[in-house]
């Protein structure tokens, strides 16, 4: 892992390709070698095949996925090294897929969405997907008992975001999450509105007036601004 973990962050757990990999590249190796061997150049098909042989144990070695209890890291690359991070709270759904030699031999593919920036997170022929899946589970279980998440905040049922528990409307996707009625719509305005330096006597003549037109027009409210010192429509 050449990733540096944050200060109080923990490893859960580093996921590598399947030892099939090496199958996959012995089988290509042997068929280079044949290749060159048809026009007279078996040690070269030789020093090719040893080369195709070490990228993939190289690739195997710095191509991992690691979890940690605050992020999800996707490692990279032999002379460029790539990251690619996605916060531990913005994962969505997990999804881990085998086919029938897949399940025979122990490996498979997971599949990551999150709401982050770069979205979906492919890893291929994965050793134990499923244990990659569930310590992506247990680091989310992780975050939340150790109150990384503020008490009043909740997830938007919608777009999964964090946002406050007592929020009328959700300020990422616009979800309206508690209905309002125009009373107090109106009420909420008439409370913002007002600063210290009103008295109760001004609020309350206010909240009078606003009342009495309330009664006798309900659909056609109107909004009282401070101008000055004076309350007017």
């Amino acid at each position: 892992m050449r990733t540096k973990l944050q200060e109080g962050e923990s490893l859960i757990y580093i996921a590598k390709k399947h030892w099939i990999v090496y199958l996959i590249g012995l089988f290509l190796a042997i068929a280079i070698v044949l290749a060159a061997s048809f026009i007279k150049q078996t040690f070269l098909g030789i020093v090719l095949g040893i080369v195709v042989m070490l990228y993939i144990h190289l690739e195997r070695k710095f191509n991992i996925w690691v979890v940690t209890n605050r992020r999800f890291i996707d490692e990279k690359g032999i002379v460029i090294f790539y990251s690619k991070e996605t916060p531990i709270d913005k994962i969505n759904n997990i999804t881990c897929s085998k086919d029938i030699l897949g399940r025979m031999l122990g490996y498979g593919g997971v599949f990551i969405q999150s709401a982050a920036e770069l979205g979906l997170t492919k890893a291929n022929l994965i050793s134990k997907p499923e244990m990659l899946q569930a310590a992506i589970i247990e680091a989310q279980n992780q975050f939340v008992t150790q109150n990384i998440i503020p008490s009043d905040t909740a997830p938007c049922p919608i777009c999964k975001e964090l946002i406050k528990k007592d929020a009328l409307k959700c300020r990422f996707c616009g979800t309206v999450l508690v209905e309002m009625t125009t009373e107090k719509v109106l009420q909420q305005t008439v409370d913002t509105t007002f600063d210290q330096n009103t008295t109760d006597e001004q609020k309350e003549s206010y909240e009078g007036a606003d009342a009495k037109g309330n009664n006798t027009n309900n659909t056609n409210q109107e909004i009282f601004e401070r101008r000055g010192k004076i309350w007017r429509p």
